[in-house]
């Protein structure tokens, strides 16, 4: 008896060239598919990346700011994504100045919620919780 197994090369070449065509293009559209996932998870990757790398500067700022307690104390903000900050702000007494339509700017700069009936008090504790201001105190 003897062996009719085929080795992957004689297999292909053996095939009719019809069917190679098609083989060739499910194939291109199989690569193609790959390729765009792979390009897809590549950015999902960066933008994973870019999302820690972002949580790293908030948690800094927000273990830093926890310990302002005195009107100058200076407050930490996250960069984020190499955005201009709206307001002049280094100080606890800066943000205890703030007025409600800056602070839901602030807000805003930081994709953060701003309350639905526009209390203020609800705003401010928004952002203060975002900075790790939670021990400070509106004078």
């Amino acid at each position: 008896m003897t062996d009719r197994r085929l080795e992957p090369r004689q297999a292909i070449e053996n095939q009719p060239p019809s069917l190679l065509s098609e083989s060739n293009s499910r194939l291109f559209e199989l690569l193609e598919r790959i390729s765009a996932n792979v390009e897809t998870l590549t950015q999902r990757v960066g933008n994973l990346e870019q999302s820690v790398t972002n949580l790293d500067k908030v948690s800094l700022a927000r273990s830093m700011n926890n310990s302002c307690r005195r009107s100058d104390s200076e407050i930490i903000w996250p960069e984020k994504d190499k955005m201009a900050f709206p307001y002049q702000v280094t100080t606890l007494g800066d943000f205890h100045n703030l007025n409600n339509d800056q602070i839901k700017q602030i807000l805003q700069h930081y994709n953060l919620e701003i309350d639905q009936n526009d209390d203020e008090e609800e705003n401010i504790g928004q952002l203060k919780n975002f900075l790790g201001l939670l021990n400070s105190n509106r004078n």
